[in-house]
């Protein structure tokens, strides 16, 4: 801008004097004449060198740049950089996978410092595209390169632009990788697929033959057993199934085993009561205290057994209540089974009036007791007096029946009892107080 105003005005200068000498040619004597001729060659050889000293400022600042090309030269050869340091990192990294076990240390190191080239070259890129933006240029493309290659984004690299360039770049190479790896990668999803139905058929045919071996007559094993068995056969058909798959599809199973290892032994410290169940439930299975259907008293809870795992068991109550009791509770305390054996005990008491006969009381008690159907004749039903009470003379019944029968014997023993002493006059005697009175005469 400057230079141009500098041409212009030596331009009107010019004219200018051109237009006074020619005008005052006539008025002027020749020695004026000739001393405005001397004047104006002394300034027209004094403008070739000023336009001279022009052209060459020109030639200075056309050398240099504008500040614009400037940032974006530096900011090039920063991406330029960023490529080769990337580059030598492939290479790098191409030697290690090539040496593999063998690799030396020397190798290693190099790969490292490679990483740290172009972490370094990506913040000289970040600071470098920066530079652009306060003299008009586009910084979007250098910073997403930037974060592309360092996996790091800073808040000073936000914007519009930038998100839009690392959209794209992430989208092209994810569209090149789909294209170059798609059809390996569809070919291992139909085979993961097919493998995984594979084991589930194999993991079902497992727990089939399993469960008709375990239904022999042979093998005494609870319920409960039996189930646990066979769902953890089939669950490591699965299991085995799985790491298959991981394996085809490139993991590493060796690895990805000892880091359960580990993390397997880290839980133990802070599952200790979760593994105290576990152990529980272990020796619940193959002691075998109670089975599917069973009606017990465990744990502090009375209920039927419906299930179990190994870490709890579940119990409906008589009024049809679900209980999940923990197994370490439930063997760590007294485990009643009222139906684990095929016969019990019924336990009723009668008094009677201590004016009643005993004898009589005695064959009516025997004869209402063998009368009901279901009372066994082999234990034989034990009756006797057992104890002189405060209001009455007490005497046990106690029949034999079938588990299953207990309740409906008890009920109708009850009712039947009632009826046949009310028949007979038998008293049933309940609680008395005789209350004395004495009469007191006052002394005069």
């Amino acid at each position: 801008m400057r230079t141009t105003h500098i041409r212009r005005l030596g331009a009107l200068l010019s004219i200018a004097l051109t237009l006074i000498l020619c005008c005052g040619a006539a008025f002027v004597p020749a020695h004026a004449q000739e001393q405005a001729n001397q004047q104006a060659n002394e300034q027209a050889q004094e403008r070739p060198s000023e336009a001279q000293s022009n052209a060459s400022a020109e030639a200075e600042a056309d050398a240099e740049g504008t500040p614009l090309e400037l940032a974006t030269e530096e900011a090039d050869a920063a991406l330029a950089a960023l490529k080769d340091a990337e580059l030598a990192y492939l290479e790098s990294k191409a030697k290690l996978a090539a040496a593999g076990s063998d690799a030396g240390a020397e190798v290693k190191a190099a790969v490292d410092v490679a990483a740290e080239a172009v972490q370094l070259r990506a913040e000289a890129l970040r600071e470098a595209a920066h530079k652009l933006e306060p003299v008009g240029g586009n910084s979007s493309p250098y910073v997403s390169a930037a974060v592309t290659a360092s996996g790091r984004l800073e808040l000073s690299d936000l914007s519009l632009g930038t998100a839009g360039d690392l959209l794209r770049t992430w989208f092209d190479r994810l569209g090149r990788y789909l294209v170059d790896e798609g059809p390996g990668l569809l070919f291992q999803l139909f085979l993961a697929i097919g493998l995984w139905i594979l084991f589930g058929v194999l993991a079902r045919l497992a727990a089939r033959l399993l469960r008709r071996a375990l239904a022999s007559p042979r093998v005494r094993a609870s319920t409960l057993l039996k189930d646990f068995l066979v769902g953890t056969i089939s669950k490591g058909v699965m299991l085995v199934g799985f790491l298959v798959i991981l394996n085809q599809v490139g993991f590493q199973v060796g690895p990805l085993l000892a880091g359960l290892g580990v993390a397997g032994f880290i839980a133990g410290f802070a599952l200790q009561d979760v593994l105290g169940n576990f152990a529980a439930g272990v020796m619940i299975l193959f002691y075998r205290p109670f089975d599917v259907g069973d009606f017990v008293r465990a744990g502090g809870e009375l209920g039927t057994v419906r299930e179990m795992s190994l870490v709890s068991t579940v119990l409906n109550t008589p009024d049809n209540q679900r209980l999940i009791v923990p197994n370490k509770k439930i063997w760590g305390e007294t485990i009643q089974n009222v139906t684990a054996n095929p016969t019990r005990r019924v336990d009723l008491v009668f008094g009677i009036g201590y004016g009643d006969d005993l004898a009589k009381a005695y064959a009516l008690f025997e004869r209402v007791t063998k009368a009901h159907p279901m009372v066994l004749a082999e234990p034989a039903p034990m009756i006797e007096l057992d104890k002189l009470a405060d209001s009455s003379v007490n005497f046990v019944v106690r029949p034999w029946v079938r588990t299953q029968d207990y309740w409906r014997v008890y009920f109708d023993l009850m009712r039947s009892m009632k009826e046949a002493l009310d028949a007979e006059g038998i008293s049933i005697p309940f609680p008395q107080r005789d209350v004395h009175l004495h009469r007191v005469v006052a002394k005069e």
